[in-house]
């Protein structure tokens, strides 16, 4: 059973920054689902501000823009939620696959829908950055590249799932891998591998779909079958979120919230 928390922790930040006007009540139904993530008051209010910060109209998502757009003087307080405070990421993962299942959820038409996109960078501390391809770019960049599971039906797309690729040359310098947040115990995997890992982990949810679709990046050979294709492409919904919110400076913590934020806005956006 999901905790409950006041309206005002759920619903009251000191500027609202929603992009669409007339769901911020869903919304708060929404990130009060995973207030029991959070073990106090504090880190609660600032997963709300910060989901509120990465739907916002903001050209650039980083601390100090949603810090901003929350009232803040400064980023110390977003940065607190993703490198201080301690919550579960994969559980709020998981709390957030079951609410679309909640929402869309289809045995007979649902399908499971396999993607990468590019965060383009200008540094080289955040998780996972180097030279490499990027789709958002169309070419090689220095970049981050997140690999994203979507589940879709005739009621909608939602994404539920999300890997961080780290390059070899980053697992190999283990130092740079902590000082970035990267466990020990973290190894190299390709994208591919990476989204058989998220199918795997939707099929034992028993998530209701009948079949996966793939799509590579132009410059890689075809990745391996694993499901029935079918022809489709993510929501333009999906695909305008993503753009939105492709600079914000984010880790494994981020990349979780900022697929939390995107589930909630095109599960309520209309």
């Amino acid at each position: 059973e999901q905790a409950h928390i006041p309206a005002k922790i759920r619903y009251t930040t000191p500027r609202d920054t929603i992009i669409a006007d007339g769901w911020s009540g869903l919304f708060g139904d929404f990130v009060a689902r995973f207030a029991g993530r959070f073990g106090r008051v504090e880190p609660r209010r600032r997963m709300v501000s910060y989901l509120r910060g990465l739907l916002s109209e903001a050209e650039r998502k980083n601390g100090w823009t949603l810090a901003e757009a929350a009232g803040d003087a400064g980023p110390q307080g977003m940065q607190r939620l993703l490198n201080h405070y301690l919550w579960d990421a994969d559980a709020l993962r998981d709390d957030v696959r079951d609410a679309v299942v909640e929402q869309i959820g289809d045995p007979e038409r649902g399908v499971l829908i396999l993607d990468e996109t590019g965060f383009l960078k200008k540094g080289i501390k955040s998780a996972g950055v180097a030279r490499q391809y990027s789709g958002t770019a169309g070419r090689i960049e220095n970049s981050q590249i997140g690999v994203f599971l979507a589940y879709g039906s005739d009621q909608g797309r939602a994404l539920i799932d999300r890997e961080l690729y780290l390059p070899k040359d980053w697992l190999a310098d283990r130092e740079r891998c902590r000082a970035a947040g990267i466990g020990d115990k973290v190894e190299f995997a390709t994208k591919p591998d990476m989204g058989l890992r998220m199918l795997k982990r939707a099929v034992k949810s028993e998530i209701p779909s009948r079949s996966t679709a793939e799509y590579s990046q132009p410059h890689e050979r075809p990745n391996r079958q694993i499901g029935h294709a079918r022809p489709g492409h993510f929501n333009k919904i999906v695909l305008r979120a993503l753009r939105a919110c492709r600079r914000i400076t984010c880790g494994f913590l981020g990349l979780t919230l900022q697929v939390s934020a995107l589930t909630a806005y095109t599960l309520f956006s209309g």
